[in-house]
């Protein structure tokens, strides 16, 4: 049975005659010990996970876990095989984190991503997901999910990961440019301002340079769009935001600055919010010759 989806009458019995292919493939695979074992297949990763932490928490694996086996037989996770019932989510358990690696797991069983046995003799699945690359064969897409399960989606954007609403509001360019400059990730930030590019960003800003410095810094103080009313006159809310470049690739980035330093000290140049960013004093950093 399929798990993690409910159906419709004519939908379910599309989904039986596919369930049907999919357990006469995955028996192709499977030692003899294991062909009269029930199939289930999980049509998404959260069902999936769900199930594999169920059983991990009543020790009901039964003999090894068979799809953990077979990994550890790409050595791709031979080092850490005590570590992985530890957790939560099968994405999390393939290093799919790291979005680069997904396609590595996907192939040694056609139309299956991942499987284990219970104590049961019941063989739980995780069917493939439909995935889309870049030219560089990094997950990606700008009009659809990147990877996409029966139920169940990841958002990547060459490569990067983006909750859904994020991925919508960035590729859709419906997001404020001061929440672009607040992204917390430094490659989200990165990618977003490449998908509304970075003059538009700027002008978009309500911004005033502050300082600028010979190593290509600058310092802006930009209007966070809130305000707040104090004994009858209108405060408005402004942050501090680096613009800066990476010396080995030339790329541009931005990032919110603190008010105050680590050692509550103001921040009021662009060199000194830099040497923020490397956790370095103002003078440790202007002794640099080398930016990494």
């Amino acid at each position: 049975m399929f798990a993690g989806h409910y159906y419709s009458h004519g939908a379910r019995l599309e989904k039986i005659k596919e369930e049907q292919v999919n357990i006469r493939e995955v028996k192709k695979w499977l030692d003899s010990k294991y062909q009269n074992c029930q199939i289930i297949f999980h049509s998404n990763p959260s069902s999936f996970s769900v199930t594999y932490q169920n059983v991990w928490n009543r020790r009901a694996f039964s003999v090894v876990d068979i799809f953990i086996e077979q990994y550890i037989r790409t050595n791709q996770f031979r080092n850490h095989y005590l570590e992985l019932p530890h957790y939560w989510n099968i994405l999390e358990m393939l290093g799919l984190q790291d979005a680069k690696n997904f396609i590595n797991v996907l192939g040694f069983v056609p139309g299956i991503m991942a499987y284990f046995l219970d104590i049961d003799y019941n063989i739980h699945v995780l069917e493939a997901p439909k995935i889309r690359l870049d030219d560089e064969s990094r997950l990606h897409s700008t009009n659809s999910a990147a990877v996409s399960w029966s139920r169940g989606e990841l958002y990547c954007i060459h490569g990067i990961e983006f909750e859904s609403k994020e991925f919508w509001k960035i590729v859709n360019r419906t997001m404020p440019p001061e929440m672009i400059i607040q992204l917390s990730n430094i490659e989200q930030r990165r990618i977003a301002t490449q998908i509304y590019g970075i003059e538009l960003l700027m002008t978009s800003l309500n911004k005033k340079l502050i300082d600028w410095s010979s190593r290509g810094n600058e310092l802006y103080e930009i209007g966070l769009g809130k305000t707040i009313t104090w004994v009858g006159v209108e405060f408005e809310f402004t942050g501090l935001v680096l613009k800066y470049s990476c010396p080995s690739t030339g790329r541009i980035y931005f990032s919110g600055i603190p008010e105050f330093d680590d050692n509550g000290k103001n921040i009021q140049t662009a060199n000194q919010a830099m040497a923020w960013k490397f956790g370095l004093s103002e003078v440790e950093y202007m002794r640099l010759n080398i930016e990494a």
